[in-house]
């Protein structure tokens, strides 16, 4: 059971962490690995990103919050 319930643990932690340091937010639009997007909705187990192809792409919260997110919708300055 401990084996079985491992992944839903990560997910569930994951989505604690992203929940409590705000590294991302609905309507953020990030770039995390090779995929970037708008963030449609933050879930317990899953976020949902809509990229530039206008596809849906869901991610684990464990897998993201392991990741480097880099939150394009926060930048202070524009060139």
């Amino acid at each position: 059971i401990a084996l079985g319930a491992q992944k839903t643990v990560e997910n569930i932690v994951g989505s604690l962490t992203i929940v409590a340091d705000h590294p991302i937010r609905v309507g953020d639009f990030c770039r995390f690995g090779d995929t970037q997007g708008t963030v449609e909705d933050i879930g317990m187990r899953s976020t949902r990103i809509r990229t530039l192809e206008r596809t849906v792409v869901t991610v684990p919260n464990g897998n993201l919050a392991s990741l480097q997110i880099e939150n394009l919708s926060r930048r202070d300055k524009f060139w």
